[in-house]
C-alpha cells in the first residue's frame, strides 16, 4: 500500500533509517490518524518544575 520493500521496512524497525515525511503522512493516512499520533510517546516526559 505505500510502494516500499520489505528492506526498507526493516530498516524504519531496526532504526537504520526513518521514513520520509512524505512515507510518515502517508502512513498516518492508511491508519487513519494524525502524524502527530505515530510520532509523539503515549506517556511523555513531564518537564521539571521551575526552581527558584
Amino acid at each position: 500500500m505505500l510502494n516500499v520493500s520489505s528492506v526498507t521496512v526493516s530498516k524504519w524497525e531496526t532504526g537504520i533509517q526513518s521514513p520520509s515525511v512524505k512515507t510518515i503522512c502517508a502512513i498516518a493516512q492508511l491508519f487513519n490518524c494524525t502524524v502527530d499520533a505515530l510520532l509523539l510517546p503515549l506517556n511523555p516526559i513531564q518537564p521539571l518544575p521551575q526552581i527558584g
